[in-house]
């Protein structure tokens, strides 16, 4: 590419680097220096003087075939560089707004349920069984009651600890209770010859 020299107007001095001696206006003393060049730092930036950039900018009329494949090449990949920039704002900007509307929504729904439900007039209809609950409820009552009553009953049973331990044995007790005496085992209905 080929740069257009012009006769630019301006003074350059480094901060760091001083001048071609070498001296440095950083960490050290300014009325120590002798080189009549090194200058405060509020008189270095008065020297910097630039020319003011022309309004337009005119392409040069010489130009080789590098230059204008260059241009064609710097053109598209503005373009491209756009395009991917213009195309990423479309996909983020319909995202953003879904975003800041679910949230809202999420939020907004929580506090509508809310306030619905935790009226004093509901409360109780929502307390209220149904139908179908109650006679449910009422009939494990029911049968907790019977097992209850079937648990007490089977409790009052002395149970003899040598028997239970030998276990019960049929050929002796033909219904499984202890002999009572006078009662034969070979008259099954009990009656006393």
């Amino acid at each position: 590419m080929q740069v257009n020299q012009c006769s630019c107007n301006y003074t350059r001095t480094s901060v760091a680097g001083g001048g071609q001696n070498g001296h440095s206006l950083v960490g050290g003393s300014l009325s120590s220096m002798s080189d009549p060049r090194v200058y405060s730092l509020n008189s270095l930036y008065s020297m910097i003087r630039l020319r003011e950039p022309p309004s337009t900018l005119k392409p040069s009329e010489n130009k080789t075939d590098r230059d204008r494949t260059e241009i064609a090449i710097v053109k598209l990949l503005v373009k491209s560089y756009y395009d991917i920039v213009r195309k990423s704002i479309e996909d983020a900007v319909p995202k953003a707004i879904m975003h800041f509307l679910v949230n809202h929504t999420k939020r907004e729904l929580h506090n509508v349920l809310i306030r619905k439900l935790y009226r004093e007039s509901l409360l109780d209809d929502m307390l209220r069984e149904t139908d179908e609950v109650l006679i449910r409820r009422q009939r494990i009552q029911e049968t907790l009651q019977v097992l209850e009553q079937a648990h007490r009953t089977l409790e009052e049973f002395p149970l003899e600890a040598e028997k239970v331990e030998r276990g019960y044995s049929l050929s002796e007790y033909g219904t499984g209770l202890p002999n009572i005496p006078g009662l034969s085992n070979r008259n099954p209905r009990g009656i006393l010859p």
